[in-house]
């Protein structure tokens, strides 16, 4: 996460092109493939789609905590 603030600070920052470029390719070269697709779907706002629901983290959280389900809420 600390990589991606700094990238998008360094986008930010600057209007030029190849600055950006630059800033982005550094970034694609050095971090793993997982933060790759997340950069990517942050920076074109296609997020993908949720591969857990809240009703079913709050079970497991819930379950997990050994807590009933209704604290959660």
């Amino acid at each position: 996460m600390h990589r991606f603030a700094q990238l998008f600070q360094a986008l930010d920052r600057t209007t030029k092109t190849n600055a950006k470029v630059e800033a982005l390719a550094a970034y694609f070269q050095e971090v793993p493939d997982e933060d790759k697709l997340w950069t990517m779907a942050l920076l074109s706002h296609r997020r993908p789609k949720r591969t857990v629901n809240s009703k079913l983290l709050r079970a497991w959280a819930a379950s997990y905590a050994g807590i009933a389900p209704w604290i959660l809420e």
